[in-house]
């Protein structure tokens, strides 16, 4: 995905494209990134707290 966006920059570079549309590209990237990442840290954190839960539901049982 990353030289899907590189291509597409480089495209841009080649076209004429001007500098500011270039760094808008970059930026509206690292903010799908950004979001990608803290949408699969929300993810990882309810598996967690889920994981947590049903062992302490389980753990009086191994006792």
């Amino acid at each position: 995905m990353q030289q899907d966006q590189l291509k597409v920059i480089l495209d841009r570079v080649k076209g004429g494209e001007g500098l500011n549309a270039i760094i808008l590209s970059l930026g509206m990237n690292l903010q799908s990134t950004l979001l990608d990442m803290q949408a699969n840290h929300k993810q990882e954190y309810k598996d967690a707290k889920e994981q947590q839960k049903n062992q302490s539901v389980t753990e009086p049982l191994r006792k």
